[in-house]
């Protein structure tokens, strides 16, 4: 998709990944004018999203300060700071979640998680029970060992499908990348069963760096090259 200044025709071709999701306000970097940029009402010809008739300025029309048409990108990158705009046009990265907000997630979702063990272990429990099997003590490990199982497919599953667990979709958190872009299923696995283990054996300060950073990462966001954001 291309966007196109209505002001100086300066054109730039945008990638998959740096077109926004919404509307946004974007500065040109040749003109320094601002113009709304939408990605649902734009077309492949014209991504400014100005009406046809709108005709861009030209030299003798413009402010001082507006780089001629003829000048090229280097032209517009050696302006003074006055006169330079910003490139990106990607929406304001994510606010960090805090560390209360993120306990009262994870709470949520041990509560959910929990109840989920307890099912599968009932579950696997009665069915043994009535081969005669469940008072073996193999039995009962693999009962343990599938019940701990599916508590950690819940974290696993549900961070690297959306970013989002339960307990985080009802406080509307989610756990990104550091560019803010999807989670791995890999990151998701690292994160939730050997960055929260270890977060949790030093004595909760994994947990806790969350309150204590700016960025507001846990030890386990920092393994795993994530941080979790307010949507």
């Amino acid at each position: 998709m291309k966007l196109i200044c209505p002001h100086c025709n300066y054109t730039r071709e945008l990638e998959g990944n740096a077109i926004p999701s919404q509307a946004v306000q974007v500065t040109c970097p040749r003109c320094h004018s601002s113009f709304r940029f939408d990605p649902d009402t734009a077309t492949p010809g014209r991504g400014d999203n100005a009406p046809e008739s709108q005709a861009p300025f030209t030299a003798g029309a413009t402010p001082e300060n507006v780089v001629p048409d003829d000048a090229t990108e280097a032209d517009a990158d050696s302006a003074p700071p006055a006169m330079q705009a910003q490139e990106s046009i990607a929406p304001t990265p994510g606010v960090a979640a805090g560390f209360w907000i993120r306990a009262v997630a994870a709470l949520l979702d041990s509560v959910i998680s929990s109840a989920l063990q307890f099912g599968m272990a009932f579950a696997l429990g009665s069915i043994t029970e009535l081969s005669g099997a469940s008072t073996l003590p193999m039995v009962q490990m693999l009962i343990m060992l599938f019940s701990t199982l599916a508590g950690v497919f819940y974290y696993v599953f549900f961070t690297g499908y959306s970013g989002q667990t339960p307990g985080k979709m009802a406080l509307r958190l989610k756990v990104v990348r550091l560019d803010d872009t999807q989670v791995s299923y890999g990151q998701a696995f690292i994160r939730e069963t050997i960055g929260k283990f270890i977060s949790g054996i030093v004595l909760g300060i994994g947990y806790l760096m969350v309150a204590l950073r700016s960025d507001k990462r846990g030890l386990h966001d920092l393994m795993a090259d994530t941080r979790v954001i307010k949507l």
